[in-house]
């Protein structure tokens, strides 16, 4: 099974151009610097309103999760969260169950995430999956990556009726409010 490594950032305000960039470049550095890394790819954000002003994200695969305990302690990957921390203002993803919510539920709402791109031509894929433990995960139950071919289809995707049905389908199960100040999720993935 792939683990997916997700990290979303938030800059601080006075942040740089060069200090975001050598967050960025420094991510993409730690692929060549950490054996355990499968592969890994960064971006900036497209705008998205329910993005809580993230600018940056990275996704880090993992050939599995024994890979994944292998990444965190790693010497480049410690020095890559000193470099970043003086400019990040926080970071975070996903999606929170309510406690109340029973097993068919929860189930229910990754059956409607996963049935999407059979609705929404705009919509390349999604990978979904149930979090791996993490001491970091702030309770967060499962992620959904959303893949488009391009900002226009992601501007197709967010109004389309399916995508509303979906998000009002969904939410009686799921939390809402503000996010942790720092999160991470890890995905298990088939």
């Amino acid at each position: 099974m792939t683990i997916h490594h997700i990290v979303l950032y938030r800059f601080k305000p006075e942040a740089t151009p060069e200090q975001r960039q050598s967050v960025k470049d420094s991510a993409c550095a730690l692929a060549s610097q950490i054996p355990a890394i499968q592969s890994m790819v960064a971006g900036e954000t497209v705008y998205n309103p329910l993005g809580h002003g993230y600018d940056t994200g990275v996704i880090f695969l993992f050939e599995s999760a024994v890979k994944l305990d292998e990444y965190r302690p790693h010497k480049a990957h410690i020095d890559y969260q000193a470099l970043t921390a003086p400019y990040i203002e926080d970071s975070k993803v996903l999606y929170k169950f309510k406690s109340e919510a029973t097993p068919e539920q929860r189930e229910y709402v990754k059956e409607l995430i996963k049935e999407l791109p059979s609705r929404i031509s705009a919509l390349q894929s999604i990978i979904t999956g149930e979090k791996v433990l993490h001491p970091l995960d702030h309770g967060y139950d499962m992620g959904a990556i959303f893949l488009f071919e391009n900002k226009e289809k992601l501007d197709e995707f967010r109004p389309h009726q399916a995508h509303t049905d979906y998000r009002a389908l969904s939410s009686p199960y799921l939390e809402a409010g503000k996010l942790p100040d720092k999160m991470v999720f890890d995905m298990e993935t088939a």
